[in-house]
């Protein structure tokens, strides 16, 4: 589905990510640019390396846009390491087929909810994720996003299983990210 919309969309803001992205209301155009909501539900940073390079390679984009890592965050030795070196190399990949890139953070999940368990999800580990990604974007030289301060700018987020947004904590998601994006494209809404 995700190449069918490329395949009609010139010069697109591509918007890579999760489930949490694929349920996002993102608008149809920014900045002049058509949005293609390329979320994958259930999709960690390994699984968009081995498969956005080659969807996005030889397409005009105008920004692509990373906002992954729930999927990647379950306790196990070395995992931070590994997030690490796979989102870097992901950014690297990417930049080789997009003019401009943007990272979003993650936003939060709560810890004592039933799916946060049995995805053996680890809110502590998102936090560090969190605190890696602002230096990752600018190692790659690209924006950053902050949409895990937009939804707990008043605590908690509302969410719907621990993990995905409630539609409250998706107006300030949206809201962040439609920011994020016309500040990356240089650009003030239109």
């Amino acid at each position: 589905m995700i190449a069918g919309h490329l395949a009609r969309a010139a010069n697109p803001i591509v918007v890579l990510g999760d489930s949490i992205t694929e349920a996002a209301d993102l608008p149809e155009m920014i900045c002049g640019h058509v949005v293609v909501n390329a979320g994958i539900g259930g999709a960690g940073v390994d699984d968009l390396l081995a498969v956005a390079p080659s969807l996005l390679e030889g397409k005009a984009l105008a920004l692509v846009v990373i906002a992954i890592g729930i999927n990647d965050a379950f306790a196990a030795e070395g995992q931070e390491t590994r997030f690490s070196a796979s989102y870097a190399t992901l950014l690297q990949s990417l930049a080789s087929v997009a003019p401009k890139l943007a990272v979003a953070n993650i936003p939060p999940v709560a810890p004592n909810a039933a799916l946060t368990k049995a995805a053996h999800l680890d809110a502590g580990l998102i936090d560090r994720f969190n605190l890696l990604l602002p230096d990752l974007a600018k190692t790659a030289r690209a924006s950053f996003i902050d949409l895990h301060e937009a939804v707990t700018a008043k605590g908690q987020p509302e969410t719907l299983d621990g993990v995905h947004l409630a539609p409250s904590a998706y107006e300030l998601w949206d809201a962040a990210m439609l920011a994020g994006i016309n500040k990356a494209l240089d650009c003030t809404g239109r």
